[in-house]
């Protein structure tokens, strides 16, 4: 319900009927366990003769008005038995997710998490992400949501897929050991396989505009395309961050403003647009954010100020004496 107002409106609706029909009230999570226990209440009550109208409440009727009424609560009946029955198998089968309780760990700016699954898999957590998985993993499905980044090593269970649903991408294993980056606004979502095979593909796509991707391999994936990019990626460089190291190679100034927002509290802003595309190589871990930018601007050719928690990268030629070289790194 909280993820768009059509699925809202169609709960709402259901629930209208089901108050309408006379059902008791649930406190607790509808289950298919509870709807039997119902139906078969609901099946007693219809074989009860007494459920049945007096024969006082037709008097004055002629034997065929009792039979076409009788006739007519009799399809009434078959109307609501199939009725309600078509609406147990769409609403609960189909959307029985709906009512699985769901867990969300989140990390700050900076912060990081090692997270247990149900099933025996680990998911280590990058800095400001979030990931919302079940309880328990329930109908042979084994399904995550994930904004941001984290590294899965997942128990292999061929009977149970596992899925991970990441912005627009998702990706589908059985048992390996992979990296998934997802953050909101880069636009893409790459995935790194530490072992075993992935398939990556868009939740829209067919299969032939998704990719498999086997041990070494990054994919990515834009729109609605997913592409091998490294069939040997340095796996050691992409997993730094579980090390606590903050790599760039040959990175976006605009990157690297905002991962800095994600593993320091600053708000990182580029004064001007021309050195957005400034490319950085660098290797951090431990150093203070004050270390950092000390390191950037000297390695990028770029100023920056910091007031408090906001930093404005600037071009360095801006404000600086004409005898300042313009490319001493």
């Amino acid at each position: 319900m909280d993820e768009s107002s059509t699925n809202r409106s169609l709960v709402e609706q259901h629930r209208r009927i089901w108050d309408v029909a006379g059902s008791r009230a649930h406190t607790s999570p509808i289950t298919l366990d509870a709807v039997r226990d119902d139906w078969q209440a609901l099946r007693r009550q219809m074989h009860t003769p007494k459920s049945l109208p007096d024969r006082p409440a037709f008097a004055g009727r002629s034997s065929r008005n009792r039979s076409r009424t009788r006739g007519v609560m009799v399809a009434t009946a078959v109307v609501l038995v199939l009725a309600g029955g078509w609406l147990a198998a769409h609403f609960l089968q189909d959307r029985s997710e709906a009512f699985v309780e769901m867990r969300e760990v989140a990390t700050r700016p900076g912060q990081r998490a090692r997270v247990p699954l149900g099933d025996g898999t680990f998911v280590r957590l990058n800095v400001a992400s979030k990931i919302r998985f079940p309880d328990a993993f329930t109908n042979g499905k084994r399904e995550v949501y994930l904004e941001g980044e984290a590294f899965f090593e997942v128990t292999e269970d061929s009977a149970r897929p596992f899925v991970v649903h990441a912005s627009d991408a998702v990706v589908q294993v059985l048992g390996t050991a992979f990296n998934v980056r997802a953050y909101e606004g880069e636009e893409k979502v790459d995935v790194l396989v530490s072992r075993g095979k992935v398939a990556l593909q868009s939740l829209e796509s067919t299969d032939a505009e998704g990719v498999v991707l086997t041990a070494e391999q990054l994919g990515r994936l834009v729109g609605r395309r997913a592409d091998r990019l490294e069939s040997k990626a340095d796996v050691h460089r992409h997993l730094a961050w579980m090390e606590g190291r903050l790599v760039f190679d040959d990175t976006r100034l605009g990157d690297v403003a905002a991962e800095l927002e994600r593993w320091y509290t600053v708000d990182v802003r580029i004064q001007d647009a021309m050195i957005s595309d400034w490319r950085l190589t660098a290797s951090f871990r431990n150093e203070s954010i004050d270390e950092i930018l000390s390191v950037i601007a000297a390695s990028a050719g770029v100023q920056y100020t910091r007031d408090r928690e906001t930093v404005i990268f600037s071009n360095r030629s801006i404000g600086m004496p004409s005898s300042a070289p313009d490319d001493e790194q």
